[in-house]
């Protein structure tokens, strides 16, 4: 038997990089719920790229952009900084 894997859909697609964008302002020490706009477009692409095979467990989706720390973009990572910074 031949597993196949199901697209999910774009609601799903949506709660994920949400789910991602969240772990990333834990990251940066950033509470999650003043995750910006501006982040979730900076930073989603990185979160489909490098932590796609984890979606949907945000668990999971956490631990790998935690481990992928320095291969997220320069925009995604300037979006945290600058949070940090108005801290």
């Amino acid at each position: 038997m031949v597993a196949t894997r199901i697209a999910p859909s774009a609601r799903q697609l949506a709660r994920l990089a949400l789910i991602a964008i969240l772990g990333l302002a834990a990251i940066s020490n950033v509470k999650a719920a003043e995750a910006t706009y501006a982040q979730r477009l900076a930073c989603t692409a990185d979160a489909f790229r490098l932590c796609s095979a984890q979606m949907p467990s945000s668990d999971a989706v956490r631990a790998c952009m935690l481990a992928n720390k320095a291969r997220l973009s320069p925009g995604c990572v300037a979006t945290f900084r600058k949070a940090v910074a108005r801290g």
